[in-house]
């Protein structure tokens, strides 16, 4: 997992990624709902293309960018698993199981001046995202969105202290708390 965050002029998004096309996140919530996943998210456990969120979940979730995506989640998990000695690849223990997981963290902190004067590197950046904002698209009346900007968004219309929660989440959450508290 990758995450980057900039003071910006505008409230830059900072965003935490992994390298997949989705989060097993979204996937346990799919087969939870009983829903299918698009081909071409994930293989089974057989190296086979699936829709089947199950099967998606005993196999491995497909990298971003085909080939080039591969390579950075590749080096991502180098940096955060191999070099910190935590697990890695078909050895992390999934959300579900039993049993303490080895998560491995690398932090990186760059100090700007070593590269740039701050204020040139914040008005760089600034020209960059209005770029990226203002491109060319396909459908006009869709807006381009920097990475993270939606979940910013989502979180600036909540209401302070609230959270929330699809009707289906509501239900489990209900039922946890039924059965555990």
């Amino acid at each position: 997992m990758v995450s980057f965050s900039s003071n910006h002029r505008k409230p830059y998004h900072p965003r935490s990624s992994q390298y997949n096309l989705v989060s097993k996140g979204k996937l346990r919530i799919a087969k939870r709902n009983g829903e299918s996943i698009p081909l071409g998210w994930a293989l089974d456990s057989s190296g086979q293309p699936t829709t089947d969120t199950a099967e998606a979940l005993k196999g491995n979730v497909l990298p971003i960018g085909e080939y080039k995506g591969y390579g950075i989640a590749l080096m991502v998990e180098i940096l955060s698993g191999v070099l910190t000695g935590a697990d890695f690849s078909t050895k992390m223990v999934d959300h579900d199981a039993d049993g303490k997981r080895n998560v491995g963290h690398l932090f990186i902190s760059l100090n700007l001046e070593h590269f740039t004067d701050p204020v040139t590197f914040q008005s760089r950046l600034a020209e960059l995202t209005d770029s990226i904002k203002n491109a060319p698209r396909v459908n006009e009346e869709q807006e381009v969105f920097l990475p993270g900007e939606q979940e910013m968004r989502v979180k600036a219309n909540q209401q302070p202290d609230h959270v929330y929660l699809t009707d289906r989440s509501y239900q489990v959450f209900k039922t946890l708390c039924r059965d555990y508290v």
